[in-house]
């Protein structure tokens, strides 16, 4: 996969600071939000402080929150410096959701700086950090209140979901890590989810695959047999005119600049090489998947290029990076287990035991960049490249996996 597209955009972060985006869910499981999270880059914390909250706030500037977030709203943390007006925030009022910094809640505090800044137009997200703490007068003014799963009990949340749904917040549930938790999230009232369900099989029988999944693994079969050759995936391909219309032409786009027109299957492996056809064929039928949200679609491409960038700087093989992240969504995406997939598979054993054991260079840095997404940066493993570099990457990964997205959807 070595030929793929070339960075889209010339802005990005600074090295210094670590920047993730986090889809806010709603029911339909569309991105409803962006939730921004960042911190400077040291090496052995990252620390949260005015100094980095400026520059953030700046960064955001300089590249544009819609090239971030797109047409959703940026959840963004700001200090109380921000809140009280001591510090200008920079962003028009309909591009954000302001999260206030959790020291700020007490039970004497003043709501003049809260009421200021709606009277402004903006919208105000808080945490709901401790099940204990009363939250009546400050939910006037609240827009968005998140409540994180790993803090509240079933009792807290049944005794206090009613309560809130009464002030007209939008609850948003966080760590949100399985589909059972996202559906009772749902059934007591909570609009948005965050978590890694959405990365979780829906595995509803042991050993039945759907018939649109089946047909899936069996192409994947036939394209990661080494014995595959060229007429076998051209009757492939040639089975699906939309199919072949959308490789040929991503071929003839600006991610490879041909003079001349490539006019088939056959001529784009010459030109490229069959593991590369291979390759996009296996991206666009898992993009085409339509039962699955397209934010697990954008995360599975985003990852398997950022693999794939910093296999190269580790002096790996790219390829096989590129491929690891493309397969470490698969048992999200086919709703198997990653082992029974992985058996039915004809991979090599290092790809095998990266995904399943996170065993080997490779394994470790499919860790690296999982940490990384969750914005678990303190416990990232530097590997052979500088943490500082990671947020260039994962910014490149970011806009390469949207601007391909949408090239295959928009085919």
């Amino acid at each position: 996969m070595s030929n793929l597209a070339e960075p889209l955009v010339e802005a990005r972060p600074p090295s210094n600071v670590h920047i993730v985006r986090q889809p806010l869910l709603n029911t339909d499981m569309e991105v409803y939000a962006y939730d921004l999270l960042y911190g400077e880059v040291e090496p052995a914390k990252v620390s949260w402080s005015n100094e980095s909250c400026e520059i953030m706030l700046s960064v955001f500037l300089d590249i544009g929150l819609k090239v971030i977030s797109e047409d959703c709203p940026s959840v963004i943390s700001i200090t109380e410096d921000f809140v009280y007006g001591r510090l200008p925030l920079p962003f028009p009022p309909d591009d954000v959701v302001l999260e206030l910094p959790s020291s700020l809640y007490s039970r004497d505090m003043s709501l003049v700086p809260l009421e200021a800044l709606c009277a402004k137009g903006y919208k105000l997200s808080l945490v709901a950090s401790d099940p204990l703490d009363e939250l009546e007068g400050i939910l006037e003014y609240i827009y968005m209140l998140k409540v994180d799963l790993e803090v509240w009990s079933k009792e807290q949340l049944e005794f206090s979901i009613p309560k809130y749904l009464s002030s007209n917040v939008k609850l948003v549930a966080t760590n949100v890590n399985t589909r059972d938790e996202q559906e009772y999230c749902q059934a007591l009232g909570f609009e948005l989810f965050q978590g890694r369900f959405v990365s979780e099989p829906v595995v509803v029988s042991g050993s039945t695959l759907k018939p649109s999944r089946m047909a899936l693994l069996n192409i994947l079969k036939l394209l990661e047999d080494p014995d595959c050759d060229i007429s076998d995936l051209e009757d492939l391909i040639s089975q699906d005119i939309t199919l072949s219309y959308k490789i040929l032409r991503i071929i003839n786009s600006a991610f490879y600049g041909f003079r001349r027109k490539i006019d088939s299957v056959k001529q784009a492996v010459v030109s490229l090489g069959l593991k590369v056809i291979r390759d996009w064929f296996i991206v666009i039928s898992l993009a085409d998947i339509d039962d699955k949200p397209e934010s697990l679609m954008l995360q599975t491409l985003q990852r398997a290029r950022m693999m794939q960038l910093l296999s190269d700087v580790m002096g790996l093989n790219k390829d096989t990076g590129f491929t690891i992240g493309l397969f470490s969504s698969i048992d999200a995406i086919m709703d198997q287990p990653m082992e029974m997939i992985l058996k039915s598979l004809p991979l090599s054993n290092e790809i095998t035991e990266a995904l399943l054991e996170r065993e080997g260079l490779l394994g470790e840095l499919l860790d690296i960049v999982i940490r990384y997404e969750r914005g678990d940066w303190k416990n990232i493993n530097n590997v052979g490249f500088e943490a500082s570099e990671l947020s260039t990457y994962y910014f490149e990964s970011m806009l390469w996996a949207r601007g391909l997205f949408e090239q295959i959807k928009t085919g």
